[in-house]
């Protein structure tokens, strides 16, 4: 199985939340909001998730038989 990038994140590993309190910044002269970083649930952090390399699908959403994702492992052995 090969990496591919996060279909969640796009790659990023995690997601930016803005809102909450803020906070006053005095050299724009008005309120910010807080940012805060969550991690994807979907690559827990990492930006990449494994992919079928048959179908260039990340594997949970694999449309290949058994037999095919075989074939290909045995032909990229050879």
């Amino acid at each position: 199985m090969a990496t591919l990038p996060c279909p969640g994140c796009h790659g990023d590993g995690y997601f930016i939340h803005t809102g909450g309190p803020g906070y006053f910044d005095r050299s724009f002269g008005n309120y910010l909001p807080s940012e805060t970083e969550v991690p994807c649930e979907s690559c827990d952090g990492f930006g990449e998730v494994e992919g079928c390399d048959t179908c260039d699908s990340t594997a949970h959403l694999c449309i290949c038989t058994e037999d095919e994702r075989y074939q290909a492992a045995t032909e990229a052995s050879l």
